[in-house]
């Protein structure tokens, strides 16, 4: 979605200590999360943080990049070369919420998709769940039904009362404030990818907040 940061969802196999990856192919104005800028459209990082690394592009941009990762030595010769294309479309805006999923806009391969919802689980159980949307909504995006309702989840109001029972700490699962109409879309979105489960959380949320149901 326009403005959206993306996880490069990208690592390094094997020893990566000094390594350095560059990033090569990004729009003028856009930024990593880790890092710093190479000229205009590049960007160099650390191979260790290569997993927390997303890209933010210019709020204005609509479209798609074809970025391209080099893994070097300290030395500069090449490790690895990996190809990865994003997109962004533009924002909707609907009335009550702040913004709409849209429709799946990526191509992922199923050995990325599964890395992506692993990667989304491990952040979910250690209650980082602003790492955790990301990866998640990159891999719901493809059409994932497990990731679509995984994601959605971290927005429903009854799971995040739930994970904070189950022991997180209070002010960290606060920091993450539910939002009911996104846990709706999402669900929705598992819910044409095929997922039973989400049908069945999409009437129990109708049943606890009718007041905010959509009218058919």
């Amino acid at each position: 979605m326009q403005g959206d940061a993306f996880p490069l969802a990208a690592k390094a196999d094997g020893p990566v200590e000094g390594a350095v990856v560059f990033v090569k192919g990004l729009a003028a104005g856009s930024t990593l999360s880790v890092g710093r800028p190479l000229a205009t459209t590049g960007w160099w990082l650390a191979a260790a943080d290569l997993p927390n690394a997303s890209v933010r592009p210019p709020s204005d941009f609509v479209g798609s990049m074809d970025v391209v990762l080099e893994l070097r030595r300290a030395n500069d010769s090449l490790l690895d070369r990996k190809s990865v294309r994003l997109e962004w479309t533009p924002q909707q805006s609907v009335a009550g919420q702040e913004r709409s999923p849209g429709n799946p806009v990526r191509q992922l391969d199923g050995k990325e998709v599964t890395d992506l919802t692993r990667r989304g689980e491990k952040f979910i159980v250690i209650g980082d769940l602003a790492s955790a949307r990301l990866v998640l909504r990159r891999a719901a995006e493809a059409g994932n039904p497990r990731a679509a309702l995984m994601l959605a989840a971290t927005y429903d109001p009854m799971v995040l009362e739930k994970v904070g029972i189950q022991g997180f700490a209070p002010d960290l699962v606060q920091g993450f404030a539910p939002d009911i109409a996104l846990a709706r879309s999402w669900y929705a979105r598992a819910k044409e990818f095929g997922s039973t489960e989400a049908v069945r959380r999409l009437q129990v949320l109708s049943s606890r907040y009718s007041q905010n149901a959509p009218k058919e």
